[in-house]
């Protein structure tokens, strides 16, 4: 019996899982219960020693180093799966090749927003990519409807792309009882009455970085920021204003988010960050900028807190009229939405398994 196979290509250098590599698993492991299909990931060679990979493996998933576009389509070669996933940007050329050399199924994820290169070469190779390349896939999942806006911008035919929110696991990223909240403020060493702003710094331009200190400079009040994946150019900017709590890349955020009382998203561009769909799951409110990514989702959600983020002063005081708060739980509907089981569903669905 031909044993089917599903094939991720993951260009995913990161330290830490994150809900993402949740998501891979939560997939893999329905494909195998409903399906009997085989998940296969590859991944940048980077990333095959991290403790996320090792945990991939032992829950049955064939996972293979690649360090270049042929050793991608090698994998593809040698595992011959009949659906090819793409997830970001970085392997959806080698993965579409090798797809239509093997009449397979192709798909792209992207998710993040796409930067519009600044050289006119690069334009027109990215141009080639998404106008040209995209037509022979069988579909482009996007995380928001921002996002797909801008996948049509690049060039890629409306009706190639279809909205997959993100999906968490509520289970995990829940309310913490008093112990729990107690003991994670006692981990990063947070006093009991210390109002304290939760911030992921990974790319402090694109995150808002400048845009929060600049907003804390404006009030001076007593507060702290506890930054999670910043380094060190990000939390210097917040150390003359406010006390900074540098805890470095975790490999799980969810005893962060327990700790703090509220998390700051003043980003300039988004598709839509799992960061704020784990830290609402934990009940923890959040202000965010007046980007299109996070439009939708606020709409939907009375706790995430629209403010312009280029202005410092309306950043400050949505910041600090939220402060302190209480936890807020995601509705019903919102959770429902954004659940590991629904996203899971649609990428299922999508590859015509069902």
């Amino acid at each position: 019996m031909t044993t089917i196979t599903v094939l991720h290509a993951l260009d995913y250098p990161a330290e830490k899982p994150g809900s993402f590599i949740a998501g891979i698993e939560a997939l893999a492991a329905r494909l195998q219960d409903d399906y009997r299909v085989r998940s296969v990931v590859t991944l940048p060679l980077r990333s095959f020693s991290k403790p996320w990979s090792r945990r991939l493996a032992d829950r049955g998933i064939v996972t293979i180093g690649t360090s270049s576009y042929s050793q991608v389509i090698h994998s593809i070669r040698l595992y011959k799966p009949a659906v090819i996933h793409a997830h970001f940007s970085g392997y959806t050329v080698p993965a579409t090749l090798a797809a239509l050399a093997r009449e397979a199924k192709v798909f792209w994820h992207i998710h993040s927003k796409l930067e519009s290169p600044r050289s006119a070469l690069k334009r027109a190779a990215r141009t080639m990519k998404f106008a040209g390349l995209a037509r022979r896939t069988d579909g482009v999942f996007a995380v928001s409807t921002a996002l797909c806006a801008s996948l049509v911008a690049a060039g890629i035919a409306p009706g190639k792309i279809s909205v997959v929110a993100n999906g968490v696991d509520f289970d995990y990223f829940r309310e913490p009882d008093e112990r729990e909240r107690r003991d994670a403020r006692r981990l990063f060493g947070i006093g009991e009455n210390e109002r304290t702003i939760l911030f992921f710094g990974r790319d402090g331009h694109v995150k808002g970085a400048d845009f929060l200190a600049a907003a804390l400079r404006e009030r001076s009040q007593p507060v702290t920021v506890l930054c999670v994946a910043s380094p060190t150019a990000v939390t210097g900017l917040f150390a003359p204003h406010v006390r900074v709590i540098d805890a470095g890349t975790l490999q799980d955020v969810r005893p962060a988010m327990w700790a703090s009382d509220l998390l700051a998203m003043p980003s300039r561009t988004e598709g839509l960050p799992l960061a704020l769909l784990e830290a609402r799951g934990t009940g923890l409110p959040a202000v965010v900028s007046q980007i299109e990514a996070f439009e939708s989702f606020c709409s939907q959600d009375r706790a995430t807190v629209r403010a312009g983020a280029e202005n410092p002063r309306a950043f400050a005081d949505a910041l600090f009229a939220e402060l302190p708060s209480p936890r807020v739980a995601l509705s019903v509907p919102v959770r429902h939405a954004h659940s590991l089981a629904t996203w899971a569903n649609r990428i299922i669905q999508a590859y015509g398994f069902t």
